[in-house]
């Protein structure tokens, strides 16, 4: 996710947080704190030399065109 997709849809991350696994206590989280994370994984893999996808204003669009490339 980008920066401007964090502050833009930081109520949807938080509530869709338990949607794949049930997170500890999240009431600590901020805009920051998910930024740094997110920040923190995107290095990560790039480092790795992995294929990113950022999220920037339409998640289910991304995913929808990330799952069509991954058919082809």
């Amino acid at each position: 996710m980008t920066e401007r997709y964090i502050d833009e849809h930081f109520e949807d991350i938080l509530a869709h947080g338990s949607d794949i696994e049930e997170p500890p206590d999240d009431s600590y989280l901020t805009k920051d704190c998910v930024k740094e994370e997110n920040l923190r994984f995107t290095e990560g893999f790039t480092k790795s030399c992995e294929q990113i996808v950022l999220i920037d204003q339409d998640y289910e669009q991304v995913i929808e065109k990330v799952i069509a490339s991954s058919k082809s």
